[in-house]
């Protein structure tokens, strides 16, 4: 599971265009890479595989900048 970290600033864009916002949107609640691949592709059309590259890709950077996190399992 990921979400949004502690320093997301008031949840503002950080500098995000289209799916970037819409999975920034979603990381305000904990969800799977799954997830968030499934909320792209049903908004785009992009093949599964790919987008699940593009989440990885974003949350990848979002962690590294301190603005996401790997939520705990339950």
């Amino acid at each position: 599971m990921i979400g949004g970290g502690t320093n997301c600033r008031s949840w503002q864009t950080p500098g995000l265009g289209g799916a970037g916002r819409l999975l920034w949107e979603r990381l305000r609640q904990p969800h799977t890479v799954a997830e968030l691949r499934d909320a792209l592709c049903g908004a785009y059309e992009v093949a599964p595989d790919r987008a699940e590259q593009d989440v990885l890709a974003l949350l990848h950077d979002l962690i590294a900048a301190g603005l996401a996190q790997r939520a705990p399992a339950d």
